[in-house]
């Protein structure tokens, strides 16, 4: 009967579905390191793969004194005045720090220990931690056993990039758990619905043999999907970047030092692996009770996902340093992740005695993963099944419904999200936007310099505060050839705090409130020529076009449409409902899309003076509109709503007069898609006809008629998608 089971999921769509995720877990893998090369040019995989080949015959010692040769070599052009400033200097000199500081932790990792040991003693001796028997004395003392029982371990430097990015990448994950969604749909939800399952459970073994064979032939693809993942990853980090000798121990590995686990890394992939199949088992078991108890796809799969939302907000908002950090590793998030269940940085507080994270998890997931199931086959044995609920759930009241919306509204949320496979393009647009928030968590020392001088200036403008910039300039100037802090200071001043000090004496003598404003959070949001604004605009032009666009031409391929016209309210109701459908999922895909950058220079900058004019900013000097800074970005981020909206309303409308969804799919991408894609590519004469320009948004404040010409566009696709609609609403 398992194979039976297996046979089901592997000759269905679900195999050509994952070839499909495959393919599009390694473009994302691709992105996200491109997204590294940004940050440092001089990161790329051939110079990795060069440096390492050069110390190939060197031990960890040699490598360290390697290493810091070549930073040497570097610093030496630096810091010759006739080489001038040469920022891939610079990216050159970052990209071998970071090697060398990695290497020279290893080559010191006795010493890491041995000091990490006596601190973990001292603590002992301090008040706070003394009292013995309390969780802090004793969580000490088992660190410093921890660290004592690492002493001699054989750790060495070598490649870790690979590693650490093809195990680090949780795209698979989401990728694995949406499939293994759609993998339980077929085997409970579509006979249920199919009218196969009543039948079957008629049968002789159909009650609890077909519910064991379901389960574990959903727990063998978890396996399989893990593997496959993880293979995939594995094999193009090392293709790409190369894996280095895999027997050395997991402690070489950046971020693994204190791990307690005696495992080389080939046993670290497999126990990897092996935790992984069954966290994915725990979702998936999850989603099998609520199959079984409700028999519904929209309720099965919505518990689910908002009990791995939860899991992936506490996950990620917790710190691990927090007294409720049992929340951040005892979930889900941590469970997929695998990874830092290995680390041994932290032991849990579990009734005042010390535990390590690994062992607790796997406590945990083991319980979940035989409990879970169990509850599922009593259920499915014991229940009885009245009109696609269980006999227990039909004896409690249900209110009446008055209107039939919420109805029809759940069934075409139901056909956009599993029918027309809508979930899993979300899931893989939430994954590249959370991809795409920078890594960087550290200031680069411009701009830690222009941000001292800012907090300085910062207030109205006046003569003393320019003259103040000049001197600072010309102190530095003249110490720039033998200091670097002076350096840093006279580049900081000369390209960017002495034009914004003549920009702010130019609005003064105008007549205008000019004052000096912290701008580096500005600067980045509202960089006219933002990248990563255009990129977040092109990739939700593109899932927007994708996940929305054959919805009608899905009902009239299968002449849907003409019985829901025999029905009450199913001329109307349905059009209308299916446009609320698609225009909350574009909603919601589009604070997504540019969340990232936002919650980015929150985080990194802050928002100040929020009411001081816009033309402050030496950013928006240009624009031809000077507003408050909050009143500039509100309107900035409702452009970019109301473009979103256009686009939906005029997808919509194109696809409902269209009866083919491989041609309504690739008209929509042809006319919006592809304009998109050539403006990111330096086409720059599409920038005026691209949605990319509306979505994006920062380039209509300067030019007053492409921003007249942009929201009287956005009126009009918005309007003549209306009419369209309107039509098919009719002919329905």
């Amino acid at each position: 009967m398992i194979l039976w089971e297996l046979k089901k999921i592997l000759t269905g769509k679900i195999a050509l579905l994952l070839i499909m995720a495959l393919g599009i877990n390694l473009f994302i893998f691709y992105y996200t390191e491109s997204l590294e090369t940004q940050e440092n040019p001089y990161f790329t995989p051939q110079n990795y793969r060069s440096v390492f080949a050069e110390m190939e015959n060197l031990n960890t010692s040699e490598r360290v004194s390697f290493l810091k040769n070549k930073i040497d070599v570097i610093q030496e052009k630096i810091n010759d005045p006739e080489n001038g400033y040469d920022e891939n200097l610079y990216d050159e000199k970052d990209f071998l720090n970071e090697l060398y500081e990695e290497a020279l932790f290893i080559q010191n990792y006795e010493d890491f220990l041995t000091d990490s040991e006596e601190n973990a003693l001292k603590k002992t001796s301090v008040s706070i931690f003394g009292e013995k028997g309390s969780f802090a004395y004793n969580n000490a003392l088992k660190m410093a056993e921890d660290f004592q029982s690492l002493h001699g371990t054989p750790v060495s430097f070598d490649k870790t990039h690979g590693i650490t990015a093809a195990t680090g990448l949780f795209t698979g994950d989401i990728i694995t758990v949406f499939i293994l969604l759609l993998i339980v749909g077929e085997l409970l939800i579509k006979e249920h619905q199919q009218g196969i399952m009543p039948v079957i459970r008629t049968t002789k073994k159909g009650r609890k043999q077909v519910i064991l064979a379901k389960i574990f032939a959903v727990l063998i693809m978890c396996f399989i999907l893990s593997i496959i993942f993880l293979s995939v990853n594995l094999l193009y980090s090392a293709v790409v970047y190369g894996l280095g000798d895999l027997s050395r121990p997991v402690q070489s590995l950046p971020g693994f030092a204190a791990s307690t686990v005696k495992i080389n890394i080939w046993q670290y992939f497999i126990l990897l692996w092996i935790v992984k199949a069954f966290a994915f088992f725990i979702v998936a078991s999850i989603a099998i009770v609520f199959s079984v108890i409700f028999a519904n796809g929209i309720a099965a799969y919505g518990l689910t996902g908002i009990i791995l939302a939860i899991n992936y907000v506490l996950y990620f908002v917790i710190p691990v340093t927090s007294p409720i950090a049992q929340l951040h590793f005892l979930n889900l998030g941590n469970f997929l992740s695998g990874t830092s269940l290995f680390c041994g940085e932290v032991n849990l507080n579990i009734f005042s005695v010390p535990m390590d994270v690994l062992t607790i998890s796997l406590i945990i997931m083991a319980v979940l993963a035989l409990v879970l199931p169990i509850i599922s086959v009593l259920i499915f044995v014991k229940s009885k099944k009245e009109k696609g609920k269980l006999k227990i759930l039909s004896h409690l009241p249900s209110p009446r419904r008055k209107k039939y919306s919420s109805g029809i509204f759940c069934y075409e949320c139901f056909k956009l999200f599993v029918s027309n496979g809508a979930i899993i393009i979300f899931a893989v647009f939430i994954t590249v936007q959370f991809l795409s928030y920078p890594k960087k968590d550290t200031l680069t020392a411009y701009e830690q310099c222009e941000i001292s001088y800012m907090e300085t200036l910062k207030g109205e403008y006046t003569e003393e505060k320019l003259n103040y910039l000049q001197s600072e300039y010309e102190e530095n100037a003249a110490l720039s050839n033998d200091n670097f802090t002076a350096r840093t200071k006279a580049y900081s001043i000369e390209s960017k705090l002495l034009p914004l000090a003549y920009h702010l004496q130019e609005l003064e003598a105008q007549g205008e409130n000019a004052e000096f404003v912290p701008y580096s959070g500005y600067a980045y949001l509202f960089n006219p020529d933002s990248k990563t604004a255009s990129a977040s605009a092109c990739f939700l032009i593109l899932f927007i076009a994708i996940s929305v666009t054959s919805l009608f031409p899905m009902e009239k391929a299968t002449g849907m449409n003409q019985i829901l016209t025999t029905t009450l309210k199913g001329k109307g109701k349905t059009v209308s409902t299916k446009v609320k459908t698609c225009l909350m999922l574009s909603v919601i895909m589009c604070i997504l899309a540019f969340a990232p950058d936002f919650i980015y220079c929150l985080k990194m900058y802050g928002f100040e003076n929020l009411m001081s004019q816009s033309q402050n900013l030496m950013v928006l000097s240009e624009s031809f509109i000077s507003l408050p800074i909050m009143v500039y970005m509100i309107i900035l981020y409702l452009i970019r709503l109301l473009g979103v909206i256009g686009l939906t309303v005029i997808i919509l409308g194109i696809s409902s007069l269209l009866k083919s969804q491989i041609i309504s799919v690739l008209l929509n991408l042809a006319i919006f898609g592809a304009p998109a894609i050539l403006s990111m590519i330096d086409f720059k004469s599409l920038d005026n006809f691209s949605m990319v320009s509306i979505l994006s948004a920062n380039k209509l404040f300067f030019n007053n008629l492409q921003l007249i010409l942009s929201l009287v566009g956005i009126i009009i696709l918005t309007a003549l998608g209306a009419v369209l609609l309107k039509k098919s609403q009719k002919t329905c």
